[in-house]
């Protein structure tokens, strides 16, 4: 539902939104159905993973830019706004991502992502990063589908964010940060693909 009310929809750019699921049952899908009828794919994966759905959700994309946005996130009304010209405006970038902040739970308020650890250059006005750890990404799908997109065999459920990057740097497609990209982690978030594919 944040997604549907991003700011600049059939103005700015157009957007199909895709749900990936690979949960146990058919909650997600009729509720799904049921409240936003046509106006959402959905589609279901071969392999239940993290990595699946978002394979699955890529291959049905019809759009050139693709932006994978977990399920335990909330987006701002301008960030899909922020994110496409944050990819059109870096014109080196392949992939971009932004500031990760929790909501709910003892962290509130504070960044899940970036980290004091996460490496970060600044060159030409863009700020580069080492990686952008999937809670939500935009990137090309030509470039996506290069480098082989997220793998479902060692990264199904965890850290395929991680590795998707290690692989777009080597592969020569650099990622980067802009921090007026926003997104919200939610502590509480029961229907999480994280806790309900087993």
């Amino acid at each position: 539902q944040f997604l549907l009310a991003s700011e600049g929809i059939g103005k700015s750019f157009d957007v199909e939104i895709i749900v990936a699921d690979s949960t146990p049952d058919e909650t997600l899908h009729t509720a799904v159905s049921t409240r936003f009828g046509p106006s959402l794919l959905y589609v279901r994966p071969e392999k239940p993973g993290i990595a699946g759905n978002k394979n699955a959700g890529a291959r049905a994309a019809k759009h050139p830019i693709l932006v994978f946005c977990d399920s335990d996130m909330e987006v701002e009304r301008n960030t899909l706004g922020k994110a496409i010209d944050t990819l059109k405006t870096h014109e080196t970038a392949a992939g971009a991502g932004g500031a990760v902040v929790w909501r709910g739970g003892q962290h509130e308020g504070e960044y899940d992502r970036p980290r004091p650890e996460d490496r970060m250059k600044i060159i030409g006005g863009s700020m580069y990063t080492e990686a952008i750890y999937s809670r939500f990404f935009i990137t090309y799908k030509e470039v996506f589908l290069a480098v082989g997109g997220y793998d479902e065999v060692a990264f199904n459920m965890r850290g395929e964010g991680s590795d998707l990057s290690a692989r777009y740097w080597r592969a020569g497609f650099p990622l980067v940060y802009d921090n007026e990209i926003i997104v919200h982690h939610v502590h509480e978030a029961p229907y999480s693909a994280a806790l309900r594919v087993p």
